[in-house]
This record gives C-alpha cells, sequence and structure tokens, in this order.
C-alpha cells in the first residue's frame, strides 16, 4: 500500500445502490490528507456523484441528499482547512454506458430516453438543486437532509 491507506467500510457508513457509500466528511479528510502530504497542491475533483435509486424516478432526493454532504464537505476543506481546491465536477450532468453496468446504472442528473429516436433529455430534480449551488456559489434549499 504505497498510498497509507487500506480499502474497506464501516457498518455505519450508508450504502447507496449496491456499490456506494455516501461518506461526505471521508471526502473532507480525504482532501485534507493530499493537502498535508502534498504541501498543498492546486487540486481538481473530476468525478463525483451517485447514481440513481430505484423508484425515485425524476424526484432523485437520494443523489441532492449525497450531493448537499459532499459539497458542504468540500467547502469547509477549501474554507476552513485551506485545501487548495481548484475545481469540480459532478458525475454526472446526462445518464450514460458505464463499463460495469451499460445503461443500466443511471449516474445523470438529466434522464436519457434510450427508446426515444432522439434520445429525449428530462431534467432530474438534481438539475435545480445543482443549478442553484452554482448561481448561489452555496448549498441552500431544497428540504432535503
Amino acid at each position: 500500500m504505497d498510498a497509507g491507506i487500506a480499502t474497506g467500510y464501516f457498518s455505519n457508513w450508508e450504502l447507496i445502490g449496491d456499490w456506494i457509500f455516501n461518506v461526505p466528511d471521508g471526502l473532507r479528510q480525504l482532501l485534507n490528507k493530499f493537502k498535508t502530504e502534498y504541501n498543498n497542491i492546486p487540486l481538481i475533483i473530476t468525478e463525483n456523484g451517485v447514481m440513481d435509486i430505484a423508484g425515485e424516478g425524476l424526484q432523485d432526493n437520494t443523489r441532492i441528499k449525497y450531493l448537499r454532504g459532499h459539497f458542504a464537505n468540500i467547502a469547509m476543506a477549501a474554507t476552513v482547512d485551506g485545501v487548495n481546491l481548484k475545481g469540480y465536477t459532478l458525475w454526472s450532468l446526462m445518464d450514460n454506458f458505464e463499463w460495469g453496468d451499460g445503461f443500466t446504472t443511471k449516474f445523470g442528473i438529466h434522464h436519457i430516453d434510450y427508446q426515444s429516436p432522439i434520445r429525449a433529455r428530462t431534467p432530474k430534480a438534481s438539475v435545480d438543486f445543482y443549478r442553484n449551488v452554482i448561481l448561489n456559489n452555496k448549498v441552500v434549499g431544497f428540504g432535503i437532509n
């Protein structure tokens, strides 16, 4: 283990789907590890998100909850802890082909109708949430804990 970390999980972590754990403070801890061990180099988070949950449809409250927690911890890492964070990219803006699951696992904040000849795109609730975060440069509203 050249990175000095071990993979695994704790029983109190929230499991989303089959393999993603919702541990927002873990991301903050990881960002601080990079700050400490790599002399606070500039960082860009290039892929952060969670898949749709069965039954939620376009009202993807689980994704909003996941993003709210991660955004809050990213903000604290940057503003409170002084992590040199330069950018962030949400995974994903639209449903797409996932290597391990094909088109069955959906990470997008826009639903893609693969049966439609024009691949119609429909925004999920998380689109408004993410738009609000970008416009206000903070996490506000939406009543999702």
